[in-house]
């Protein structure tokens, strides 16, 4: 099978949604809205094209960054797996069939040709202990009392 890898640029139109499944791995997903601007070459105006709307869904660590470090009206950059989630709802008492354009996001950032950002660095439980016992094996800081 294959996987449709994409990189968008947009703004963040919702709220990060921030949940923990059941089996306790935390996700979030968001909106971003992308729109092509175009110069006329006659007029030289500037004009934004159609937008396209998208749902982001983060997993793990990633989701983790993203509901602490991305806002809405934010411009980010996000690269992932495009998927078409089809559905039915009802309306009006009539069945209506859509679909919606989501990415399964590998990488979430702000985009860096519109502002800047000032990034720190996570480290996980399991790395933070590893360096804690490596600066104490090497003498570098007492270590803590064993309890």
């Amino acid at each position: 099978m294959y996987a449709i890898e994409i990189t968008l640029q947009g703004t963040v139109i919702t709220d990060v949604d921030f949940r923990t499944s059941e089996s306790g791995r935390p996700w979030c997903h968001f909106r971003v809205a992308a729109n092509e601007r175009r110069q006329d070459r006659l007029t030289g105006e500037w004009s934004d094209g159609d937008s396209t709307y998208l749902t982001v869904k983060c997993w793990g660590r990633l989701a983790e960054n993203v509901s602490s470090s991305i806002a809405k009206g934010q411009p980010v950059v996000v690269h992932g797996r495009l998927n078409e989630r089809r559905y039915e709802r009802e309306s009006g008492g009539r069945r209506i069939q859509g679909a919606t354009l989501e990415v399964s996001a590998r990488a979430v950032g702000h985009d860096l040709t519109k502002g800047r950002t000032d990034f720190q660095r996570t480290k996980s439980g399991a790395v933070q202990r590893a360096e804690e016992r490596a600066l104490a094996d090497a003498g570098a800081v007492e270590s803590p009392p064993p309890f």
